[in-house]
């Protein structure tokens, strides 16, 4: 098969084909990396001399569970100058236009994609085919 497109499509083609190839590795990087070229190297960050220790989890929970008197804090939330907060009947409502809002984009997805299949729980609904048959 010949090649008759113009060079900047080819150009388009073989960048496009090695950044294809390039991010196979990307969603496993449990996968080793393989190179040819000797100049090629990499560093680990973590396991150098100078790396700070990483603490263990059991270190963590006794560091976060220790009291300390000279320790404060200030509650952001209960300032004069913070915003109010909703209450239950604003949340309710902000939850029921969100889910309109869902049902609504649901809707619009469906009716630019007409392969999607309809579903329907009622068993009175019916429809017609305005369509002309094709049957002979």
């Amino acid at each position: 098969m010949e090649d008759e497109g113009c060079p900047v499509d080819r150009l388009r083609f073989s960048r496009m084909h090695s950044f294809l190839g390039s991010r196979e590795g990307l969603p496993s990087p449990e996968d080793p990396v393989v190179t040819e070229d000797a100049v090629v190297f990499g560093r680990n960050y973590f396991d150098r001399p100078l790396a700070p220790e990483v603490e263990s989890l059991e270190e963590a929970n006794k560091l976060a569970c220790k009291t300390d008197g000279a320790c404060f804090g200030h509650n952001y939330f209960n300032r004069p100058s913070a915003p109010e907060t909703e209450d239950v009947e604003e949340a309710n409502e902000r939850a029921q236009i969100l889910a309109d809002a869902l049902a609504l984009k649901k809707s619009a997805v469906n009716y630019m994609n007409p392969e999607v299949g309809v579903t329907v729980e009622d068993s009175t609904v019916f429809g017609h085919n305005y369509e002309p048959c094709l049957c002979s």
